[in-house]
């Protein structure tokens, strides 16, 4: 889930234009569109390295915090929402 958020956030950083450096850049360039309230993006914008400690395994993790997080998708849901409405807007303007 975090890679998908992660995606779509560099691709529309793309569409747009902007670069980014990294995962949070990418999310945090979502700020620039309207569409996407900046309390949404603050929250979305621990996703990346919440995946990179997923993936890499820095730190040992708390699987008790993972399903907490996991239980609480209530951001990814609304980007989610976001993205479902865009995606006419894209397909037209092609």
């Amino acid at each position: 889930m975090c890679q998908l958020v992660i995606d779509i956030a560099g691709e529309l950083s793309a569409r747009r234009g902007e670069r980014f450096e990294d995962y949070t850049e990418a999310v945090r360039n979502l700020a620039r569109d309207e569409r996407f309230p900046g309390p949404l993006v603050r929250r979305l914008e621990r996703l990346p390295g919440f995946r990179n400690v997923v993936i890499h395994g820095y730190v040992t993790l708390d699987l008790d915090r993972v399903v907490d997080a996991l239980d609480t998708l209530q951001p990814v849901e609304e980007f989610a929402e976001i993205v479902r409405r865009l995606e006419p807007e894209t397909d037209a303007g092609r």
